[in-house]
């Protein structure tokens, strides 16, 4: 058995671990919890979701890791580059590199190593960082049909984002282009869409196998995430 801690951006990434990624994973005995990521207070409450500054989710981060230190116990992130806080590890040389992806592989590789500086046993080899390509709602563009169970009658917005996902070249490749990005392309074609319940509704009904075939950067997560904890 093996226990898995997610710190995520926000509310949509943390119900997507609870309700989508937790199930699948708890058939190999990973057993999945989430954290949302505080970004403040005010009025003495946690304000949480959102950017926040590398500074703050490093401290997140290896508070949480130094609370549990069990053999079995895992750790990973899931942030999205669109809009990352440029504090990252190695953000600026990870910049010049040519693809989105290649980017992301560079920041999630810096990001590991400058986790791994903190602690000198064997926590950190048990750190997966994963920097979502380019936003959450890409996932939602690995089946955009499957959009049409909680957004019926929007045939024509579903058409123009499948349409977007093709000349992209897949569904991670949509960019994170101000006005271009994946969140933007969506409520630009379907004003009411609602990404916490319409995002996750429609990620449940494509199922995560679907996702993984349309997603390969997520689908490396999940084979990097299942390869190691069942080492």
């Amino acid at each position: 058995m093996v226990r898995l801690h997610a710190l995520v951006e926000g509310q949509t990434e943390e119900s997507f671990i609870n309700e989508i990624l937790a199930p699948e994973l708890a058939t190999s005995l990973v057993f999945v919890d989430a954290r949302t990521l505080t970004t403040g207070r005010k009025h003495g409450k946690a304000q949480k979701g959102g950017g926040a500054s590398y500074d703050r989710v490093r401290r997140e981060l290896v508070r949480w890791m130094k609370e549990d230190q069990g053999h079995d116990s895992w750790f990973t992130t899931m942030f999205d580059f669109y809009r990352l806080d440029t504090s990252f590890p190695g953000f600026d040389n990870c910049m010049k590199k040519i693809s989105g992806l290649a980017r992301v592989e560079c920041l999630e590789t810096m990001f590991a190593a400058d986790i791994k500086q903190v602690f000198q046993n064997g926590v950190s080899r048990r750190f997966i960082p994963y920097i979502q390509l380019h936003e959450f709602e890409s996932l939602v563009y690995a089946d955009p049909n499957s959009l049409s169970t909680v957004r019926p009658y929007h045939d024509d917005a579903i058409a123009q984002l499948i349409r977007i996902k093709h000349e992209a070249g897949g569904a991670e490749l949509v960019d994170g282009g101000e006005n271009t990005s994946p969140s933007k392309w969506l409520i630009k074609l379907i004003p009411d869409y609602a990404k916490l319940v319409d995002g996750i509704l429609a990620i449940k009904h494509m199922g995560l196998a679907k996702l993984r075939s349309e997603c390969p950067h997520f689908d490396s997560w999940i084979n990097r995430l299942t390869a190691a904890t069942s080492a």
